[in-house]
């Protein structure tokens, strides 16, 4: 059987809280994972210092305006379509995902539908369109990951056991404040 390390990962708690230590007692006010129309800010954890941080990713591409949401992608300003082919892009991904892992008996009627709506939705935009906006988030992409290192040289992570930046320990508690 695979051993599971216990403890709070910064993946696993969200919103803007405060982070203590039930060992020694430090405390520290922490944004763990906000978001809002275009931008986000994550919670880190230095791996060698221990040190907390947080880094915000800004979506490289201008939020559709209110309205365009509906209208059919052909019609959505250029401005504004490397947003909405994002966000079909992830819907598309999140449906053939739960197509994946569930027995066809239990797909949801609308998946296929739905599924075959968006697919149908991307094909009016031109290849050349896409692949601008795959290059344009790769590299938006790779500029964020550049940044999770901390001033120390350490690797920042969301995905291990927050331990204390004072003492050591795992034992950490959240009180989250608010949620987004």
């Amino acid at each position: 059987m695979e051993e599971v390390e216990e403890g709070l990962r910064f993946y696993g708690i969200g919103g803007a809280g405060k982070i203590t230590c039930s060992e020694c007692g430090f405390s520290e006010e922490i944004t763990s994972f906000v978001h809002g129309t275009g931008a986000s800010v994550s919670a880190y954890q230095c791996q060698t210092c221990g040190k907390f941080a947080s880094r915000e990713y800004i979506n490289p591409f201008s939020n559709c305006r209110s309205g365009d949401s509906s209208r059919p992608l052909g019609e959505v300003p250029l401005e504004y379509r490397p947003s909405r082919v994002q966000s079909l892009l992830m819907v598309i991904g999140l449906i053939e995902g739960q197509m994946q892992t569930t027995p066809i008996e239990n797909w949801r009627a609308s998946w296929a539908e739905n599924l075959a709506h968006f697919r149908g939705e991307l094909a009016c935009i031109p290849a050349e369109e896409l692949e601008r906006i795959r290059l344009v988030e790769e590299e938006s992409d790779a500029a964020y990951e550049a940044s999770l290192f901390c001033e120390c040289g350490g690797s920042l992570s969301r995905e291990h056991v927050i331990f204390c930046p004072n003492c050591g320990a795992t034992r950490m508690l959240y009180k989250c404040e608010y949620l987004t």
